[in-house]
């Protein structure tokens, strides 16, 4: 039987049923098992309940990294660019904001409770602890160094939960303190207009806020035709460091149908974006993901100098520049959804448009006087850069190509297909836990009935014996893991073949200007030459890069498997002939093995990395390196067969031109496969350190799993016939709970 929206509460009124029966058993082993089935269900009773309580309503999130210009996004969508939504500056600011339908116009704030408050109180104290150990510390061996310096090199130290929590409280005054109650306090307030609802917002979540440090998340509910059956929700940044409000963005993802995905176009889709897409996204089943590589001036910018007056050429390159990058990630990531929507914008762009340049707030008049440095026919009036700066935004192209053809035409289909997603994957991800539960208990309960108090020493001692055993053997197995695993990265970086391409070259004609031999005058002269093709040559430089990456990877995540299997084959061996050779019969080789098992899944994770940032410093150092190889250091001359002489000489220096550009390209190419030469040694470091390195805590945590089993057995085994039954009863539960799935 199938879990359906439309048998879901019986179905887990069942299921529940069974649990609570093995939690209500009395027996611990049976009750530790089952704790990981009782958060998965209550889990996904809570996702199913959230769904169905507003199966109309269209759940659209905004999410992204702190500074990606998701506030700036949304007031160009709903407010044409009037800067309501405060631009978040720090982790602090960047709250959750929810935009629905009301009947009136008002927004409803949830402060912190007491605990939740306590908590970045704790951490507040944690942060000044280690900042006063920082300058005692400083104070003995560098008396001289400045306080504040000090204060900048703890600060590196400290983890970013700490260092907000510090920020909350220090921003916190009396009147906001007065808001915090046991019990989470929750106001409504009316506003009228949006330069109203703007004045409030900077009061409540603005940087410098009187009630900000207090808010954990804000509800606006307007009467705007346009948000009927539609919520919005602008999340704070990926990795928030405020545990509270984390939790509350996880909850509106499970129930969310689609987001907009804003992605800071200067540090486009890196590791951190592709991790939130491939863990948070794309684990909650979230349907349809736009990618929005945001602040689009930003690198139009940064490309400003090589593409002087030429727009429409940076905005090309540039583009193509972001899908290479967002199609590299996206191939090495674990998303498991449909690819993402790729689009680009300028969220500041379309307030540049909307308003009068008498309005334009500092930062927005800085980036158009930017913008009119390096492209100046562009931007040549106010009016102009109005214009540009509208194209550039995309504003009325996203509305209308995503919010409302991708989004609100396909309301329906896209709701019934995140339900249907929802309780298809539910019951095969709940049986697989169950599983896990049965053969967990199943294992106890053999051991439980074989034992009895007075084997128990013995059982321990052959246990300690077979670890002893065990970690004499792994010496030997290390040192021809480590013979392998220096095969492997040889051949893993044979697979890469990331060599220098060919010097991609177009053919120009320009006009110069030689000395005459006739009486000294000067004369003009056209020559045409092979002219280095900079942004073709950076673009196979790239590529070739990405392939080389991939195909190392590639190799040798291939080989780290065979590795695996070798350690769990000689390690398995080990333990079987100590079980063999144990004259008690009370060593369990499978205690230790299923130990042994989860340390060295985990070089699994040592196997695959992003590699996005390196490429782009790599695509970053070839511009640098390259940054006009291809121009001509043509200087005025005479030639004695005039104008044939002069073409003569343009030809030796584009040759020359063409040689430099190859020498260039042989040490770029060499630098990045030092790199790629150096990521593949520490993974294998890492991968072969599991059991090297971290010998002894591999031993460590077999010990001390082994000795909390035969502990817990022992207290088992004081009611050994009433704990049977318990145990007996609770595998009975399971399969029950197993067979309804």
């Amino acid at each position: 039987m199938k879990i359906t929206q439309d048998n879901y509460k019986e179905y887990f009124d069942t299921l529940n049923a069974e649990v609570e029966a093995i939690e209500g058993s009395g027996n611990k082993f049976a009750q530790d098992v089952v704790k990981k089935l009782r958060l998965e269900l209550d889990g996904k009773l809570q996702g199913a309940d959230d769904l169905m309580a507003e199966n109309s309503v269209l759940k659209i999130g905004v999410v992204g990294q702190v500074k990606a210009g998701k506030s700036s996004f949304l007031n160009s969508l709903f407010f044409d660019g009037e800067n309501v939504l405060p631009r978040a500056s720090t982790p602090m600011t960047a709250g959750l904001t929810v935009l629905e339908y009301g009947d009136e116009d008002k927004f409803i704030v949830e402060y912190y409770n007491t605990k939740e408050w306590q908590g970045f109180e704790d951490k507040a104290k944690d942060y000044d602890s280690i900042v006063e150990t920082y300058k005692q510390n400083y104070k003995q061996t560098n008396p001289d160094m400045p306080e504040a310096e000090v204060v900048k090199l703890a600060e590196k130290e400290i983890d970013m939960a700490i260092k907000t929590a510090k920020e909350l409280v220090s921003n916190c005054n009396r009147n906001a303190l007065l808001k915090i109650k046991d019990v989470a306090l929750c106001e409504d307030k009316s506003f009228s207009g949006v330069n109203d609802l703007q004045d409030i917002l900077e009061q409540f979540v603005g940087a410098n806020g009187q009630f900000t440090s207090v808010v954990k998340c804000l509800t606006i509910q307007m009467r705007d035709d346009r948000l009927k059956d539609l919520r919005i929700v602008d999340t704070p940044g990926v990795n928030d460091p405020v545990v509270s409000r984390e939790q509350r963005t996880r909850e509106f993802l499970r129930s969310c149908h689609g987001v907009f995905f804003l992605s800071y176009s200067g540090h486009f889709f890196d590791s951190t974006d592709v991790d939130f897409l491939t863990n948070r996204i794309g684990s909650q089943g979230v349907g349809t993901v736009v990618l929005i590589a945001s602040k689009f001036d930003s690198v139009l910018q940064d490309e400003g100098k090589r593409f002087e007056n030429d727009l429409e050429g940076a905005m090309n390159h540039c583009q193509r520049q972001l899908k290479s990058q967002y199609e590299t990630n996206i191939k090495t990531s674990n998303f498991n959804g449909d690819d993402p929507i790729l689009d680009f914008s300028s969220g500041i762009g379309f307030s540049i448009y909307k308003k009068d340049p008498s309005r334009w707030d500092d930062m927005e008049r800085h980036v158009v006087g930017r913008m009119k440095v390096y492209y100046p026919d562009f931007f040549a009036t106010d009016e102009d850069a109005k214009e540009t700066f509208y194209d550039l935004s995309q504003m009325d192209s996203i509305r209308e190509n995503y919010l409302e053809k991708v989004f609100l035409a396909n309301k329906d289909r896209i709701i019934s297909d995140k339900v249907a997603a929802y309780f298809g994957s539910m019951s095969s991800e709940m049986h697989k836990l169950a599983e896990q539960c049965i053969n967990d208990l199943s294992t106890k309960l053999e051991v439980l009935k074989s034992a009895s108090i007075g084997d128990l020493e013995a059982k321990k001692e052959s246990t300690e014996k077979a670890i002893r055993i065990v970690e004499s053997g792994i010496s030997s197995v290390t040192e021809r893991l480590k013979s392998k695993a220096g095969l492997a990265e040889t051949e893993s970086l044979n697979a890469a073949r990331f060599s220098a391409p060919r010097i991609p070259t177009q053919s120009v004609t320009k006009t110069f200007t030689r000395t005459s031999t006739f009486w000294g005058r000067d004369k003009d002269f056209s020559a045409t030459y092979e002219e280095v093709d900079v942004n073709g040559l950076v673009d196979d430089l790239k590529s070739g890069a990405e392939r080389a990456m991939q195909a190392m990877m590639d190799k040798w995540s291939k080989e780290v498997e065979g590795m695996k299997t070798f350690l769990k084959d000689n390690i398995g061996k080990m333990l079987t002939k100590a079980e063999q050779d144990d004259p008690t019969g009370q060593f369990d080789a499978d205690i230790l093995r299923n130990i042994m098992y989860e340390v060295v899944d985990s070089m699994s994770a040592s196997a695959k990395w992003a590699y996005g940032d390196e490429i782009n410093e790599f695509n970053d150092c070839c511009l640098d390196a390259l940054q006009g190889i291809e121009e001509l250091h043509y200087q005025q001359k005479e030639f004695s067969n005039e104008d044939a002489g002069g073409r003569e000489h343009v030809k030796s220096l584009a040759s020359a031109c063409i040689n430099n550009a190859r020498r260039t390209v042989s040490q770029l190419v060499s630098s990045f496969n030092t790199t790629m030469s150096s990521m593949l040694n520490a993974s294998k470091q890492e991968v072969v350190g599991i059991v090297t390195s971290w010998k002894q805590e591999f031993i460590s945590e077999m010990n001390g799993k082994s000795r909390e089993f035969i502990d817990d057995l022992k207290d088992q085994l004081a009611d050994k016939k009433q704990n049977v039954e318990a145990l007996e009863s609770a595998l009975q539960s399971l399969d029950n709970f197993n067979s309804k799935l």
